[in-house]
């Protein structure tokens, strides 16, 4: 979905995503939720509904990475697939989703790898592929990419407290993943990639 990063308040709004949802709410009732995202959205989310009204809805895939594509001998793509999560965001949130998803080694940095980094390039190719076809605003898709794993996030932690009762994978959706990748781009190497992305796109 796509509710909590376009909202001015997106604090009020998580919590509204959260009180829809019984076994996320309930997960999250001993924890400090509100004061864990309160200073993401302060480093991040200033500025940014104002930024996203501006965008043309659509529906998009909301998974899009290279293991749900199939690729030709060519090397080109030949299909789409995989669209269990697709519903109406926006392109950049898409285009956002692609690039936090495909080229940050989460799983190395997770693990501790001190000389795991984000492939720019592959970062880099996404962006100049897609701007041979239309316009892109490179400038607030850096903005975005901080945030815009977090409903999906909320959705993995809802699914494992309610569907599978799994409380140790809930626990790691919220802090491995929902807060984890938010805050490695308040990293040294988190604020290094967007400014690596950020100076392509003004070049």
């Amino acid at each position: 979905s796509f509710t909590i990063l376009p909202a001015r308040d997106p604090l009020a709004a998580a919590a509204a995503y959260v009180a829809a949802r019984p076994a996320l709410a309930a997960f999250l009732s001993d924890k400090p939720w509100r004061d864990e995202l309160t200073p993401l959205f302060a480093t991040f989310g200033g500025g940014l509904a104002e930024r996203l009204e501006g965008q043309p809805a659509l529906w998009t895939h909301n998974d899009w990475h290279p293991s749900n594509l199939l690729w030709a001998t060519d090397g080109s793509v030949s299909a789409v697939f995989d669209f269990g999560l697709a519903g109406p965001t926006c392109a950049i949130h898409d285009l956002a989703t692609a690039i936090e998803r495909a080229v940050i080694p989460w799983l190395e940095i997770a693990e501790g790898d001190e000389n795991a980094s984000p492939d720019i390039n592959a970062a880099r190719g996404i962006l100049a592929g897609y701007q041979r076809e239309m316009p892109l605003d490179t400038e607030l898709l850096v903005r975005l990419l901080p945030l815009v794993h977090l409903e999906f996030a909320l959705s993995e932690v809802d699914y494992f407290a309610g569907v599978v009762g799994d409380r140790d994978q809930a626990d790691l959706a919220w802090q491995g993943y929902a807060i984890g990748h938010a805050d490695w781009f308040r990293s040294a190497a988190g604020q290094g990639f967007m400014d690596q992305l950020a100076h392509w796109a003004a070049a």
